[in-house]
């Protein structure tokens, strides 16, 4: 009879688990789907349309008429280009289509098929950290369910890519493929320069190997880009090296990153130039302080807590940010969420829900706002006022401490494990 009773409570658990799991995927697939249709198809306005096409490139392929046109035309014309030169070698078949808009069109759908196997792949590598199937469903819901990751899908942003180059490198380095890591985070330093902090914790880990190749697709890529676009010719870069350039350091809410909270506090006051100069300071400070407690546990095990480390400071280190640009978090949320399931106190997992809650907006703004208006009585563009008071930055500093306090340098991996068998 005990038996019995046991073989019915296993059979409601997995019953019970694969519901969870089937309504997880059948909640985040739907949410999705309504996003590409309410607001991705009708979408025509993206930073990624200000960089894209190149003018040389359409050029070349004889698009200059059908592709040239729009934002693209207000900041390059001639040989001028930006984003990084992965960018625009993997959009070279969009010139197939017969003009920018179609093809615009037809890049939603690659973007959400990408975001799919992005999270895919990481829930595929901390599937083996997790204790249950419960787990597994918060874990589904955590990667899929990010606010950020579907405005940057929407705009058909190139952090996108990257993300999915970045965990992508997350599974290879998991399995001790260091050749593929290092291909795979040169490339994603060539969409767009801000994964290439990653490449360093190569070294760090001593897996050498994983980053010469990285270092060396790097060089590849730069000398094969100045010979065909040109360095020089690189807005981008040319605005990065021009400190006093507004694009560097600005005060507006969609920029998150430290520098735009110091921006906004100190231009209260009237005084811009100021809030420039304490936002270098201060990023100075807070990079050579990274770099120290780095350096300090170089050759660490827990590689996965560190690339989680370097992706968010990095995002708050910025001069420039943008809200999209959070995406890049999924990895470091989903890396924190599967170590709280086997070692969470209370306390970290209110520090998990409280940052994830504010940075990825589970639930649709939409639902929020309607909430919100209908208890106050009026109507509060709720986005715009968190994002005014730094509310997601706050929410990525959670997420920056909670994962220092994750952190153990003598953990073993599970492919650590297998191979010392």
């Amino acid at each position: 009879m005990e038996y019995e009773d046991r073989t019915g409570a296993v059979s409601r658990l997995t019953r019970n688990t694969r519901l969870a799991l089937f309504g997880v995927a059948v909640l985040s697939a739907s949410r999705l789907v309504v996003f590409l249709f309410r607001y991705g198809i009708p979408n025509a306005a993206s930073d990624f349309l200000g960089s894209w096409p190149a003018p040389r490139l359409a050029e070349w392929f004889g698009k200059t008429d059908g592709f040239y046109s729009g934002l693209v035309t207000e900041w390059h014309e001639g040989t001028s280009w930006s984003y990084g030169p992965i960018l625009h070698l993997v959009t070279i078949p969009l010139f197939l289509f017969p003009d920018r808009d179609t093809a615009y069109r037809f890049l939603l759908f690659v973007a959400a098929g990408g975001f799919v196997v992005t999270g895919l792949l990481l829930i595929w590598h901390l599937r083996r950290e997790l204790p249950n199937g419960y787990a597994l469903a918060g874990l589904i819901f955590v990667v899929f369910n990010f606010a950020p990751a579907l405005e940057a899908l929407g705009q058909r942003n190139v952090e996108l890519l990257e993300l999915l180059l970045i965990s992508a490198a997350f599974v290879t380095f998991g399995s001790r493929r260091d050749t593929a890591t290092g291909f795979l985070l040169g490339l994603a330093a060539g969409v767009k320069y801000l994964p290439a902090v990653l490449i360093p914790a190569l070294f760090l880990a001593r897996r050498r190997r994983a980053g010469a190749v990285s270092m060396t697709t790097l060089a590849v890529i730069a000398v094969v880009t100045q010979l065909t676009l040109g360095w020089q010719n690189n807005l981008l870069l040319r605005t990065v090296v021009d400190v006093d350039s507004e694009i560097n350091f600005f005060d507006h809410p969609q920029n998150q990153a430290l520098s735009g909270f110091i921006m906004r506090a100190v231009g209260d006051q009237g005084n811009e130039s100021t809030g420039i100069a304490i936002s270098i300071v201060v990023l100075i400070a807070a990079g050579l302080a990274l770099c120290f407690w780095l350096w300090s546990r170089r050759g660490s095990s827990d590689w996965s807590i560190q690339w989680s480390i370097l992706l968010t400071s990095v995002l708050l280190l910025i001069p420039h940010g943008e809200s999209y640009y959070l995406c890049l978090l999924i990895p470091p949320f989903a890396v924190a969420f599967s170590r709280l399931c086997v070692m969470g106190r209370t306390w970290k997992w209110v520090l998990f829900l409280v940052a994830y809650s504010v940075v990825a907006w589970p639930v649709p703004m939409s639902i929020v706002e309607a909430v919100v208006d209908s208890v106050i009585g009026r109507h509060v563009w709720l986005f715009q006022w968190t994002h005014e008071n730094s509310i997601p930055m706050i929410g990525t500093l959670a997420l920056l401490f909670l994962l220092f306090s994750l952190h153990d340098p003598g953990r073993l991996t599970v492919s650590d494990t297998t191979e010392s068998l």
